[in-house]
């Protein structure tokens, strides 16, 4: 014998007040906004037939999704920064460095590019030092954080003066 309860609970999770229309009396509102089907006894046993598998594993596949991007998102942080030197000496002892952070880099050739990725402990401003010629030059400029979506780009143009452009990618 069939438990009414489990009748009457397969119903309302499906969107059907009451295990049968012939148990209850149709309202004529309702049926013009939510049709009832044909015959409701069959909906409402097909219902209760119904395993709850697909729930359980869509379910299990928003938690898996969501476990895999906080995964990779530690293997997504870091800025990437790229330093180009437009100049026709090559940059000496190139140390990029910020909160958290401090990445020598070394020598960049003359109309070179050097990329490396850093990660910067919270907000932070970009720091590029080298020396070139026997003279030291440093500028601090920008804002990051250690987010994948953030880059920073250095250009050394001719006589040395130092642009840093921060922002998302």
């Amino acid at each position: 014998m069939i438990d009414r309860g489990v009748i009457e609970y397969a119903a309302t999770t499906r969107g059907l007040s009451g295990s049968c229309p012939r148990d209850r009396a149709a309202s004529p509102l309702r049926s013009l906004f939510r049709p009832e089907p044909r015959d409701a006894c069959v909906a409402v046993r097909q219902a209760r037939s119904r395993p709850p598998g697909p729930r359980l594993r869509t379910l299990a596949r928003i938690l898996g999704a969501g476990a895999a991007l906080l995964v990779l998102g530690g293997c997504l942080s870091g800025v990437d920064v790229t330093i180009e030197n437009r100049t026709a000496l090559a940059l000496g002892d190139v140390t990029v460095s910020g909160r958290g952070f401090s990445e020598r880099v070394g020598t960049i050739p003359a109309g070179a590019m050097q990329a490396l990725r850093v990660h910067p402990r919270g907000e932070s401003g970009v720091r590029v030092s080298f020396s070139a010629e026997g003279r030291q030059y440093a500028l601090e400029d920008g804002y990051i954080e250690d987010d994948f979506f953030y880059r920073a780009r250095v250009v050394v143009d001719a006589g040395f003066s130092i642009r840093i452009d921060t922002g998302l990618k």
